[in-house]
């Protein structure tokens, strides 16, 4: 450019040009990362209360030990949580002037990744384990102790809770477990 000071113009309008464009790219994938989060996040969300009962249940263990896999399904949902803080300018991230990024969240490709193979990896621990801990409940000597408790306790939930084991529906398991269920089944294994 010091040899030839008459390209200078045409270097700053093509710089001008590429500047624009790649506020425009990084504003779309900005706003498309956000898309996705959020869609992240409300599966997340879903899949929240079956997560918490599977952690109620997995702490019976008169009901033997729970899959392995199981067993962190509360604290990779916790992960997803944290990772899935939406940018206040998800829609249009003021990347204008000398700012090459979102002020607010400081967006890249390379350093903001979808945890999208990790809430799978929580579904299917989830529907694994709540699956496991329903057969194990639905196993004869536990259900005859169950029943044998409800008759004696006349406890509406235990008799809801019944209800789900024999319908194997995990999710309405999240309103019906409670610590204080949880711990009235467990006085009732440990008495037989």
């Amino acid at each position: 450019l010091l040899t030839e000071p008459n390209v200078i113009g045409a270097r700053l309008d093509n710089f001008k040009k590429w500047k624009t464009s790649y506020v425009h790219a990084y504003r779309k994938r900005h706003k498309s990362f956000y898309e996705q989060l959020a869609q992240i996040q409300k599966q997340a969300e879903t899949v929240a209360p079956r997560v918490r009962a599977l952690a109620k249940l997995n702490g019976l263990a008169e009901l033997g030990p729970p899959l392995t896999s199981s067993v962190t399904a509360a604290t990779d949902l916790g992960a997803i949580e944290k990772q899935t803080t939406l940018c206040p300018d998800a829609a249009e991230a003021a990347v204008d002037g000398e700012a090459a990024l979102c002020p607010k969240c400081r967006w890249t490709p390379a350093t903001h990744a979808l945890p999208s193979e990790l809430l799978q990896r929580v579904q299917a621990a989830t529907a694994a384990g709540l699956t496991d801990r329903l057969q194990r409940f639905k196993d004869a000597a536990i259900h005859g102790i169950l029943q044998q408790g409800q008759e004696k306790g006349q406890r509406p939930d235990l008799a809801t809770l019944l209800k789900v084991i024999q319908a194997a529906d995990a999710d309405k398991l999240g309103g019906v477990i409670t610590d204080e269920l949880i711990e009235f089944i467990r006085q009732l294994l440990q008495a037989q």
